[in-house]
């Protein structure tokens, strides 16, 4: 389709199959429109900074992790992106949009030098995953925001006991919150941040912390 345009390895591939892409969307989507939404004081990160603030940061972070030998692809788009979206002059921000393209067309061809072995090799190793029942399980729950089960809570609240040494006895608390002591409030804030209202009660119980007329 491109007998002589390109000279830069990989470009050729990645030109074809960005011009099939195009296709498919211009087939689905037509021309499309849309303000360019950019602009130094507008909004990025969930409302957090401006987006100059924003450029300024990936660029930091790209330099800090090619500084320490850690730069990585993503390290170089996301200073791109966040440079474009901080761009407000439409001839400034085409610049930046091509800088990205050129990027995404340098990762796409990395990717596509890349042995099979290479590939592999950069996988997470498999990791087996704890029983239920365990403190790891428990640890692991709370990691990926899961629902924590009964079993896991029982071996977290041994494991955090035997950390402890034993230690004094734990006082239940009385059902009235309002005389509960300031260790008793920190503990059930604590319950609270880790698990669903609906197992709280039972995460109380499990530690001795409910008298035994509210079990």
């Amino acid at each position: 389709m491109y007998p002589t345009l390109f000279t830069t390895p990989g470009l050729k591939v990645f030109a074809d199959e960005l011009d099939a892409e195009r296709g498919r969307q211009l087939a689905r989507f037509g021309d499309q429109h849309h303000p360019d939404g950019t602009g130094p004081r507008t909004a990025s990160w969930g409302q957090l900074v401006h987006a100059d603030e924003a450029a300024a940061e990936a660029r930091n972070r790209c330099q800090r992790a090619a500084e320490r030998g850690e730069l990585t692809w993503r390290h170089v788009l996301n200073e791109e992106v966040a440079e474009a979206f901080a761009e407000s002059d439409p001839a400034k921000l085409r610049a930046e949009l091509i800088q990205i393209a050129a990027v995404c067309a340098a990762w796409v061809s990395a990717l596509d030098r890349r042995p099979a072995e290479d590939t592999a090799a950069s996988a997470p190793s498999a990791r087996r995953t704890p029983d239920c029942g365990t403190n790891l399980a428990y640890k692991r729950h709370l990691r990926l925001r899961e629902p924590t089960d009964p079993a896991c809570r029982a071996a977290h609240a041994r494991a955090d006991r035997a950390s402890r040494g034993g230690g004094a006895p734990v006082q239940p608390m009385a059902a009235d919150s309002t005389h509960w002591t300031a260790d008793q409030r920190r503990a059930a804030v604590t319950v609270a941040a880790h698990v669903r209202v609906g197992e709280i009660r039972d995460m109380l119980a499990l530690l001795g912390l409910l008298p035994p007329e509210e079990l």
